[in-house]
């Protein structure tokens, strides 16, 4: 497999999926202007970094910068094994030097470890990059990472060790240096010690998490709930200056939250947070008589960190496009950004959907508005619907994220399908501008596992 191809540009003018941005004369003259988000070289101009996987099936790192130039980064480019690459991408500038920088797993025989490689003029450097290790044991990947701005910066890093017969998950919380490298001894969060209840104990917990202000949320879809296996929940972490300071776990169960605790629900399996709001997916809910649709769970977060549910939604809510069937699988995957000047707005990954009536996942993505604005409704889009081409078992919806170009208050979409090597085509990443709705596809067909959104 070559390993650089130039991106297909794949303009469609009636694609408007998107609102546009503020006009110049509407913003203030004293107001700073934005910088893109991810810019790993400081153009100003977001750029999209994905985790995919080769003809050996060798996981490495693809950039298409804004500029326009692709460049791969390799495992030997992180002095990690052939198939030592994790999935897991986090995209924070974490010197504060101005470019975003790029934070990735590897793994070898005996021990799991972070990279955080520089963004710079040139865009973003291996060979300058800041490894550490996190856990000395065999068989440990790296699951996930989420940052924690306040009180003190703290890089999260989610760990799972096959045990033979299990998976035995942590997480791992290192303060950050101003020049956004670890220092001192990291917090660990294990199931069944310190503030973390056993509920959690093989729970999948650091499957997915993301943070807002002093708080993290850390999902663990495999937990069992009320005797039911695999429902899944989320432990909010609120940290202070010396560490962990309340935990507050939140399932199906929990007061006010709409649903009810199922088998498979697999509450937690996505989980982000932005702008006041907490989005938890559940691919595996029943909505109604129809089970393993999918649903998310809408909660706010307020300053004082007070979490309120506020909604539950599926295909059959109110002005959400598709219909619910079996194994769509949606809230599967979610992606929280901004969109229709600057609106607080859900993507929902559904990679199990049904578009083509010969295929079992074609897959499709929603945009969802959390707020209710005048002309900025819910939208599907999928392969042959706001997408180029046609539906073809591609699981569009299940890579996701927003990225954001300087002085712009809309996010461009990223959105695809893994696809696969041996059982079907290969996957799909497609990049939607928020001004025009002009669709890019990035690269030719490609397996892809996980993107870098801002």
């Amino acid at each position: 497999m070559k390993l650089l191809r130039v991106p297909l540009v794949l303009a469609a003018a009636a694609m408007t999926l998107l609102a546009s941005p503020v006009p110049q004369a509407e913003a203030e003259a004293a107001a700073p202007i934005p910088a893109a988000n991810p810019d790993y070289d400081g153009d100003g101009k977001a750029d999209v970094a994905a985790t995919m996987i080769d003809d050996w099936e060798a996981r490495f790192i693809r950039v298409w910068y804004g500029s326009g130039r692709v460049a791969d980064i390799v495992a030997d480019d992180l002095a990690a094994t052939q198939y030592g690459v994790s999935y897991p991408l986090l995209a924070r500038d974490l010197n504060g030097d101005g470019y975003t920088d790029l934070v990735v797993g590897t793994s070898d025989s005996s021990s799991a470890r972070v990279q955080i490689i520089p963004g710079s003029a040139g865009g973003l450097q291996p060979a300058n990059r800041h490894s550490f290790q996190v856990l000395n044991k065999a068989e440990t990947t790296v699951t996930s990472f989420a940052l924690v701005g306040s009180p003190v910066r703290r890089l999260a890093v989610g760990l799972s060790t096959y045990e033979g017969s299990h998976f035995d998950e942590q997480v791992r919380l290192y303060k950050l240096t101003n020049s956004g490298t670890p220092t001192g001894s990291p917090v660990t969060l294990v199931p069944g010690s310190g503030k973390v209840p056993s509920l959690f104990k093989r729970g999948g917990l650091g499957s997915s998490m993301d943070a807002l202000g002093s708080q993290l949320f850390i999902g663990a879809p495999e937990a069992k709930v009320n005797g039911k296996a695999y429902a899944g929940a989320v432990l909010a972490v609120t940290l202070d200056s010396s560490g962990v300071k309340s935990t507050k776990t939140i399932t199906q169960a929990t007061k006010s939250v709409t649903g009810a605790v199922g088998k498979y629900d697999s509450f937690g399996n996505a989980v982000v947070a932005r702008d006041g709001y907490l989005v938890v997916g559940t691919p595996g809910d029943a909505v109604g008589a129809i089970k393993r649709t999918g649903s998310i769970q809408v909660f706010t977060v307020s300053s004082k960190g007070t979490i309120k549910p506020v909604k539950r939604i599926a295909q059959n809510s109110a002005g959400i496009p598709g219909k619910a069937e079996p194994d769509d699988s949606f809230g599967g995957y979610l992606a929280l950004g901004a969109t229709c000047k600057g609106v607080p707005t859900v993507l929902v990954g559904g990679a199990g959907e049904v578009i083509a009536k010969h295929e079992d996942s074609d897959g499709s993505a929603w945009l969802i508005p959390l707020r209710t604005v005048k002309g900025c409704p819910a939208k599907q889009i999928y392969e042959g619907h706001g997408l180029p081409g046609e539906p073809n078992y591609r699981g569009i919806g299940g890579v996701l994220a927003f990225v954001r170009n300087s002085a712009e208050t809309n996010d461009d979409l990223v959105i695809g399908g893994s696809g696969s090597l041996s059982e079907g085509p290969p996957g799909r990443l497609y990049r939607i501008s928020a001004v025009g709705g002009v669709v890019t596809q990035l690269g030719a067909d490609d397996i892809f596992d996980s993107v870098a959104g801002r």
